[in-house]
């Protein structure tokens, strides 16, 4: 992730990341950090959209748009096999990142429709291994 989602001016909740961090270990490096970012609202989120297009692919660095607005940017982003779409990762202030949400991602200077997903369009090791658990 290093690089395309995470940089130096990206934080761990910016990124979503916080599910991996646990608040109850007692002191670690970099609590009070944490700590900090916890106390005021994050200012962009990442999210996984689908994208609809048929001939061209994200790859990152692209431009997201809502009602003619620059909103948000491409991380990384490919064409899936496995789902037969488009799908890329952006960052999106808080109140885009909705579920079902609708945007618009530039690829090769051409608007694109995308949709703001809830999750991985398929179940990741982790949520198989959780679902397992349940039976």
């Amino acid at each position: 992730m290093w690089g395309a989602e995470m940089n130096m001016d990206t934080t761990i909740v910016d990124a979503g990341l916080m599910s991996y961090v646990n608040m109850n270990k007692g002191d670690f490096v970099g609590r009070a950090a944490v700590q900090d970012l916890l106390k005021y609202r994050s200012r962009r989120h990442l999210v996984l959209v689908k994208i609809d297009s048929t001939d061209v692919d994200p790859h990152g660095d692209e431009t997201v748009w809502l009602c003619g607005k620059v909103v948000g940017n491409v991380t990384s982003g490919c064409f899936s096999y496995h789902l037969g779409q488009s799908l890329a990762y952006v960052y999106l202030p808080p109140l885009l990142t909705v579920p079902g949400t609708q945007v618009q991602v530039e690829v090769l200077g051409e608007l694109h429709s995308a949709s703001v997903l809830a999750g991985p369009p398929v179940l990741t090791h982790t949520a198989r291994a959780k679902l397992q658990k349940q039976d």
